[in-house]
């Protein structure tokens, strides 16, 4: 019951990387700050964008990966998309991966949730039987 109660999560995300790839670690530090201060503008209701900084695919520098966790993926996309269309102006940021459309939800795990509902309540089950077996015995003695 509880798996089929719980809301979907999807998540959009999307890459950017500083260009050139050799731009030092306070402008990368610097461009990340930037980002998160857009990021806080647009969703200062809403704790689901992330901004995390790594290393770009085949070591080409500093990278962004912007995520939007949010229960509608059309409206976790247009967050990441709005936030790097403000930024797609800039010299110093490449888009390397665009917004994605979540095709399934991140959470729950329905199938993970059923299952251990399902070996939750044998084991219960298996329980209930030994103590009601071990209480007739003594009963009987």
């Amino acid at each position: 019951m509880f798996a089929f109660r719980t809301q979907d999560r999807y998540v959009s995300t999307a890459v950017m990387r500083i260009a050139p790839a050799g731009q030092a670690d306070s402008d990368s530090q610097r461009t990340l700050d930037r980002l998160q201060q857009k990021a806080n503008q647009l969703l200062s209701r809403d704790k689901a964008l992330r901004i995390r900084l790594v290393q770009a695919p085949g070591g080409r520098g500093p990278a962004f990966v912007i995520s939007c966790d949010y229960p509608d993926k059309l409206k976790a996309q247009a967050v990441v998309r709005e936030l790097v269309s403000s930024f797609a102006g800039e010299k110093i940021l490449e888009i390397l991966d665009r917004p994605s459309l979540p095709q399934r939800p991140i959470f729950p795990n329905r199938p993970m949730i059923v299952t251990v509902g399902l070996l939750g309540g044998a084991v219960l089950g298996l329980l209930a039987v030994l103590v009601r077996r071990s209480t007739l015995h003594s009963q009987k003695t």
